[in-house]
């Protein structure tokens, strides 16, 4: 990979630091995917708030949401 030789020759890493939160990893993991909050809420079937709450990490979701968002997203949340 040619990330070392970048941050070498540039004398920092340009990548923003990993996502903390697991709410900020599922925005994170959304936005990488081109979905909105809106498209995502309607494939996993839940209301557009509910999509915003685990994102802001006010709740969580099922195992079941879980397992569907980590398919949908591509990622394991």
């Amino acid at each position: 990979m040619l990330l070392p030789a970048i941050i070498a020759f540039l004398g920092y890493n340009p990548l923003p630091p990993p996502p903390t939160s697991i709410g900020v990893q599922l925005k994170a993991a959304r936005i990488a995917a081109g979905l909105t909050r809106r498209q995502l809420a309607a494939q996993v079937g839940v209301h557009l708030g509910t999509l915003a709450e685990w994102e802001r990490g006010e709740a969580w979701p099922s195992e079941d949401r879980r397992q569907q968002l980590m398919y949908l997203l591509g990622v394991s949340c």
